[in-house]
């Protein structure tokens, strides 16, 4: 299927040596609408998934499963909401210029959490309100130029803050 996430489109060199010792995969550029699984490759630390036609990351895709992921780009996707990014391990974080509106649904997670986060960038989206931020202890950078904030609130935490 054309744009379409599969263990073909990740280059066949990396799936014949073994899935297990890919740890960063680059998936910028490719037009993708849709993403297959990412559980094979179970060692992976870095995922950019920038300047494609995603609308949203799939439970069902196995980002939370990465134990060992600590890196997501999604920017200029068309993503309306990141409550599917799930990921203990995750430190940062960029989804900037898509269609996301609300950040306080990721906030509420409580089985799988994003307390790690040190840096989150999110600009360029449709973003009204920070509240929630307070619940990431260790954001240290973040990053929401271009958003409809009115009122900066729940970062009285970090050390730096960039772009609000």
């Amino acid at each position: 299927m054309e744009g379409c996430l599969t263990p073909d489109t990740i280059s066949q060199a990396a799936l014949e040596a073994n899935p297990n010792k890919v740890y960063t995969v680059d998936l910028s550029k490719r037009e993708l609408v849709l993403l297959c699984s990412f559980r094979q490759f179970s060692k992976l630390r870095s995922i950019n998934l920038s300047y494609n036609k995603l609308r949203d990351i799939p439970e069902r895709e196995g980002i939370e499963m990465l134990k060992d992921l600590r890196e997501l780009e999604l920017a200029c996707n068309s993503i309306e909401s990141l409550d599917s990014v799930k990921n203990s391990g995750l430190e940062r974080l960029v989804a900037s210029y898509n269609r996301i509106c609300n950040i306080l649904p990721i906030l509420r997670l409580k089985v799988y959490s994003i307390q790690n986060l040190q840096v989150l960038r999110l600009d360029g989206n449709s973003i009204s309100s920070m509240k929630g931020l307070e619940a990431l202890s260790k954001l240290r950078i973040l990053s929401m130029n271009g958003n409809k904030i009115e009122k900066i609130e729940g970062i009285t935490h970090m050390i730096e803050v960039v772009n609000i």
